[in-house]
């Protein structure tokens, strides 16, 4: 018995020894694949004119031991967010193209498009290595940009309303694709890369947030010359309570002013919303999901991505689609568990239908 109680202490001892060895070196090795970056160089002017775009890029280098890629998280980020310098010239997160892995030791250069900010003065946007989620990383690009010129007046952007196809009168809860169509009468042309878009006028306040979308964006590669007319299709959903409302519609150039004639309704909406319990007897239609199956993992390493599945089973007896915003969803949206982990909206593909008693991963 006393050899056994040895024995035992021995054990007990011999464990603490290989913790006593082992966990520094978790520790060396977790501290050992922190990310790093040097700034190498970049093509943003040292002058602009106020109002007009760049293409330009900033080169980074990864002096960490951990690799680059968008399923990580780790992009070029503009210092400040919205409130920085950068954020007035335009994107504030510059990502790796998906597939992309910039390993160790190894550069990268980001392109993306800044836009001079209306007012003449010095500025200083600076670019970043971020992991967002977790913090910022590396050496910033390092000068400032004067901005000079006339910002560009109000009668440089102007835009006729000519057509749209949005129906006087709609169902509560029924999606409509619709479409309206504005002339560009100004003499500045028109496209994403200047941040010219056709909005809801009150944005989430006037009638047409209620709706759906407030900015309609002018796809990437296409400019809308002066002269020329554009057509922006997108998704209506009438309101839950029927009722009159007024959605508006206007031209915008986000961050600048509003601009142009304004496409104004009135519609009719009138029904009852789907309802979201079976219990509501009024309601033609419910909405019910029953969770099926994860594959999330219980346990994770820090900083590292994982690709999963949820299974839901529609329980309702409406079909769940993109074009009537039925999502999975991560519950508390960004301030919630999930918003740490990754997007807190997952779209079902358009054209995909999922049926009443139907599955979808």
């Amino acid at each position: 018995m006393k050899l056994f109680a040895k024995s035992k202490t021995i054990g007990l001892l011999i464990g603490l020894v290989i913790l006593t060895v082992i966990l520094p070196g978790v520790a060396a090795a977790s501290a050992a694949s922190s990310p790093d970056a040097q700034y190498i160089s970049d093509t943003i002017p040292a002058a602009m004119t106020a109002g007009q775009s760049y293409t330009v890029s900033v080169t980074m280098r990864n002096t960490g031991s951990t690799s680059w890629d968008e399923a990580s998280m780790i992009r070029l980020g503009g210092v400040g967010d919205a409130t920085g310098d950068a954020g007035k010239f335009g994107p504030t997160r510059i990502r790796i193209p998906a597939g992309t892995v910039v390993a160790p030791g190894l550069q990268y250069t980001f392109s993306f498009t800044m836009t001079a900010p209306a007012r003449p003065s010095n500025y200083l946007p600076q670019y970043r290595m971020v992991w967002d989620g977790h913090q910022w990383f590396g050496t910033p690009t390092p000068h400032s940009v004067t901005v000079t010129g006339v910002p560009v007046s109000t009668s440089a952007v102007n835009a006729q309303f000519v057509s749209s196809t949005i129906p006087a009168s709609m169902n509560a809860g029924q999606s409509y694709t619709v479409s309206v169509t504005m002339r560009n009468t100004g003499s500045t042309a028109w496209d994403e890369a200047s941040m010219i878009r056709l909005g809801g006028v009150g944005d989430a306040t006037g009638d047409a947030g209620k709706f759906g979308p407030t900015r309609m964006r002018i796809p990437a590669g296409t400019i809308i010359a002066p002269g020329s007319s554009y057509t922006f299709t997108f998704t209506m959903t009438g309101p839950a309570s029927a009722g009159t409302y007024s959605p508006q519609y206007r031209m915008v150039w986000d961050g600048h002013q509003w601009f142009g004639s304004t496409a104004s309704y009135t519609v009719q909406v009138t029904g009852v919303l789907v309802s979201t319990s079976a219990s509501r007897s009024q309601s033609t239609s419910t909405v019910n999901a029953q969770l099926v199956s994860s594959t999330i993992p219980s346990s994770m390493n820090g900083g590292q991505s994982y690709s999963v599945a949820v299974t839901m089973k529609n329980t309702g007896t409406t079909s769940w689609t993109e074009a009537s915003m039925i999502r999975l969803g991560g519950v508390g949206d960004a301030t919630g568990d999930a918003g740490k982990f990754g997007p807190t909206r997952i779209r079902i593909p358009a054209g995909t239908i999922i049926a009443p008693g139907s599955s979808y991963a």
